[in-house]
């Protein structure tokens, strides 16, 4: 076993495994290129991957003793009985996981997402929320407290599928917060590395007041999870997206979240998103969605006429469609309904507000997509297959898509762009260089703030402040400073 006691080298093979890992798989490089079990369940990587842990303050919980009830890190003081209340009167059920612990299980293919030995009752804090690799940096950013409970139990010709549901909150006794709804990527066929993802970006929404639930989904192939949870249709993962809307909105209340939940998704999960604000826009308050897939239509036509060639990202639309996209037409249910820009355009779909966050250099999910959803928010024209986007001078740039959504383009960004290992190392970094890596840390700010601000808002409209003119008014003129703000901040 190789004995990494050399700190500088220890670094340099840090960036490598998780860069090499982080990469290869966000890129959607395939199952026989990369095996990620194999690169990273083993102890040298564990130790590797725990150099790059944040400092994270803690939210104490109390502990017993004596007479004295008194504040305490329980990650520090080993097992013992644990309170939520100053008075030591609410339990909480804390368990530790050791980074030992977090590798195994990020790395278990089948467990992973599955519902496998869940206690619904148990609190614990996650490194892979401590894990300091996003464009937005976590030093500072307090951590939050994880708890996994089983969402949904669905019956499939494989077995029975347990879905599993991870709720991440500042502390397990707090109140008067707004909920999110994350969703994974991972092109719909795996969980690892798009809930890695997920896991980055987790904490900055908590820190500002929010509880987010993080749910698990079927997946179209074979590549990960229980037989039972896979081979699913594409409809079928939407409808696990729809299930978790469903569970929050009967169950966010027992964590101290109110009102009705933003959604947020990376990739495939921006898709998912997307889906549930149109779909059910009355539902979500608002969408922040990260370099999502939002329009089947004209990925298959730039597929069909040749304007597409990611290998990758054809083999993706093949699995979704279930046939070869020389045989798929426009006209298929499944392309027109996950083609979110023309349901806008024609059909008059509602949308939620939504903020979208795009990289110019995405070779997998083509920037125009964002455009284009950005265009039918705005009732402007959408951009042609055969149109390509001229690249902005700017390291980002902002645009109206309407009164209450808006898109950011990233000039160096690239699929996965709130990742970066190191943005000294252009391929470590798919925020692009330093500069793109500050600018998009800008941008998961504003993200953090319209989420927040939307949440607000439509809390106070669907609640006693509906009946109130003057109240309602203070709050909308509140949001249009905001606005303003978000509008002038990266121009």
């Amino acid at each position: 076993m190789l004995n990494c006691s050399v700190l500088r080298l220890c670094q340099i093979n840090k960036v490598i495994l998780l860069a090499g890992a982080w990469l290869l798989s966000g890129a959607g490089i395939t199952h026989a290129q990369v095996d990620f079990q194999s690169l990273l369940n083993n102890a040298i990587a564990c130790a590797l991957t725990e150099e790059a842990l944040a400092d994270m303050p803690v939210e104490a919980l109390y502990q017993a003793d004596a007479s004295i009830c008194q504040p305490a890190n329980p990650a520090e003081q080993g097992a013992l009985q644990w309170f939520s209340d100053d008075a030591c009167t609410l339990p909480v059920n804390f368990t530790e996981t050791r980074m030992n612990d977090f590798c195994e299980a990020s790395v278990d293919k089948v467990a992973l997402g599955s519902a496998v030995d869940v206690d619904p009752s148990a609190w614990t804090l996650s490194p892979g929320n401590r894990l300091d690799v996003g464009a937005k940096r976590l030093d500072g950013v307090t951590q939050p407290y994880m708890q996994r409970r089983i969402y949904k139990t669905v019956a499939t010709p494989r077995g029975e599928c347990q879905l599993e549901m991870r709720i991440y909150s500042k502390h397990p006794g707090v109140s008067n917060q707004k909920a999110m709804i994350a969703y994974h990527g991972g092109s719909w066929t795996s969980r690892g590395f798009g809930f890695f993802g997920l896991e980055l970006t987790v904490p900055h929404y908590v820190e500002q007041g929010f509880v987010v639930f993080a749910p698990f989904y079927r997946l179209l192939s074979d590549r990960e999870s229980t037989p039972a949870c896979n081979q699913a249709s594409f409809d079928e993962i939407v409808t696990d997206a729809d299930s978790a809307l469903d569970w929050v909105l009967a169950n966010s209340t027992e964590y101290g979240a109110t009102g009705l939940p933003v959604v947020f998704g990376q990739s495939a999960g921006g898709h998912l998103a997307a889906s549930v604000s149109i779909d059910r826009a009355e539902s979500v308050s608002a969408a922040v969605l990260m370099y999502p897939p939002t329009d089947f239509t004209d990925f298959l036509l730039r597929v069909q006429q040749g304007f597409y060639t990611n290998d990758e990202g054809l083999s993706i639309l093949e699995r979704v469609i279930g046939r070869p996209s020389s045989e798929a037409t426009i006209d298929d249910p499944l392309v027109s309904r996950n083609s979110f820009p023309l349901r806008i355009q024609n059909d008059n779909a509602l949308a939620a507000p939504m903020l979208i966050v795009q990289g110019m250099k995405d070779e997998l999910v083509e920037s125009r997509q964002s455009l284009r959803l950005c265009q039918a928010l705005a009732a402007e024209p959408l951009i042609e297959t055969n149109q390509e986007i001229n690249t902005i001078s700017a390291i980002s740039t902002r645009r109206d898509c309407g009164a209450e959504s808006s898109l950011y383009l990233v000039r160096e960004g690239n699929h996965a762009l709130d990742v970066c290992l190191n943005d000294s190392i252009i391929s470590a970094c798919p925020s692009g260089g330093r500069d793109s890596r500050v600018s998009i840390a800008g941008i998961i700010d504003d993200a953090v703030s319209f989420a927040s601000t939307s949440a607000d808002i439509s809390n106070l409209s669907s609640g006693s402040g509906r009946s109130s003119g003057g109240g309602v008014l203070s709050w909308w003129i509140l949001l249009g400073l905001v606005l303003v703000r978000l509008r002038h901040r990266r121009q």
